[in-house]
């Protein structure tokens, strides 16, 4: 699979208001680009699944996001597994004892047949094999519209599944651990740190450096797959270029605050 990487430089609204907060807070470029790509990064933290994109997650916890992913996991699961035991002709139909018939015969076919398969294909089992329900994902990491549907044996393996899934729920931004390390931002929970996902960080920014570089890349297969449905840099990369300018506005106000302020000590201006 190719690995999309994203320069910070190639972005070109960012790269313009970048080099304009530079000249107006007097930084040189290597101090200016560190300083954003350390919040840009932040913010891809911020936007990457399982949240959904966009501003509105800024303002969300790492915690709170965590929470929120674990229970849309469980909602996905619960759309492709159930538990024979959570069905209505469980409670003493015939169908179960039937079910239960060919269950101990082995034959798990049989046992789907007498569910029936109506909208859509079921299948019964003794266990879930691993991230099946990630079979039904669409580019956003979603469950949506599952073409089949999973019966296990147990409530308990339904359970230990989903408890197994939701320890994952966080991978998606580990992506970002290596640049976030590089470029000292704090604050990741360890549902994020714990995971050794595959990132990339290029940092060439020394102080005497004119044209300083950065380049950062999230590299977890699942995110890189869903780079242009989830727009998470896209996202962040015009969130921060709307920080910096509003930052230059509030600077541009001072400047002219100082500006009237010495006019009218200097008996040049008279406000009426």
């Amino acid at each position: 699979m190719s690995k999309r990487v994203v320069q910070l430089e190639n972005a070109a609204a960012f790269n313009r208001t970048l080099a304009e907060l530079g000249r107006e807070a007097k930084k040189s470029a290597a101090e200016i680009l560190l300083q954003q790509a350390k919040l840009l990064v932040k913010d891809c933290i911020k936007l990457t699944p399982p949240t959904s994109g966009k501003g509105k997650e800024m303002s969300v916890s790492l915690k709170t996001q965590e929470q929120v992913g674990k229970r849309r996991v469980e909602r996905d699961i619960n759309k492709v597994v159930g538990a024979l035991q959570d069905l209505d002709l469980w409670r003493g139909s015939p169908a179960k004892k039937a079910i239960n018939k060919a269950i101990k015969a082995g034959d798990f076919k049989a046992a789907a047949d007498i569910l029936g398969h109506k909208k859509k294909k079921s299948k019964v089992a003794e266990s879930i094999p691993k991230d099946y329900h990630k079979r039904f994902h669409n580019s956003r990491g979603r469950v949506t519209n599952p073409s089949e549907r999973l019966y296990v044996t147990s409530r308990g393996a339904k359970k230990a599944y989903i408890q197994e899934a939701q320890q994952s729920v966080m991978k998606g931004k580990a992506g970002w651990k290596k640049a976030a390390r590089k470029l000292g931002v704090k604050g990741l929970v360890s549902s994020i740190t714990k995971h050794n996902a595959a990132g990339m960080a290029l940092v060439a920014a020394k102080p005497n450096n004119p044209t300083p570089k950065i380049t950062v890349a999230n590299l977890v297969p699942h995110i890189q797959a869903g780079g242009q449905a989830l727009r998470v840099m896209e996202y962040a990369m015009k969130n921060r270029t709307r920080a910096m300018r509003q930052s230059l506005q509030e600077m541009y106000g001072r400047k002219a605050k100082r500006a009237i302020k010495k006019w009218t000590t200097n008996g040049r201006f008279t406000p009426r």
